[in-house]
C-alpha cells in the first residue's frame, strides 16, 4: 500500500485505524493429499471408463422404468371415451 506523504500513514490505517495484515495459514495437507498417488488415479480413471457402458445401460433402464412409471399413472387418472359417428358432440361457437 502506498503511504500518504504528509501522514506517513496507508490508506488502511487511516480507514480502520489498524494495519493490514496478511494471514499465513500454516498447517499439514490432508491425507487425501498425502496419499495420493498419481498410479492410482489413472488405474481409477481407467476403471472408471471400462464401467461407462454398465453405467450407461443401468441409467437408460431407470429412465425407461421412470416414464412407464408416470405414463402408468397418468393412464389410470384418466378417463377414456369412445366416441362414434352417431354420437353429439357440443362445440364450442366462434363468433366474431
Amino acid at each position: 500500500m502506498t503511504t500518504q506523504s504528509i501522514t506517513k500513514e496507508t490508506m488502511f490505517d487511516l480507514m480502520y485505524e489498524i494495519d493490514a495484515t496478511i494471514p499465513i495459514e500454516i498447517s499439514e495437507c490432508s491425507i487425501r493429499i498425502n496419499k495420493f498417488s498419481r498410479a492410482n488415479s489413472e488405474e481409477g480413471v481407467q476403471a472408471n471408463l471400462d464401467m461407462i457402458d454398465e453405467v450407461m445401460e443401468c441409467a437408460r433402464v431407470r429412465g425407461e422404468a421412470l416414464k412407464r412409471r408416470r405414463d402408468m399413472k397418468h393412464k389410470s387418472k384418466v378417463i377414456s371415451t369412445q366416441l362414434k359417428v352417431v354420437d353429439s358432440v357440443l362445440q364450442k361457437a366462434h363468433f366474431n
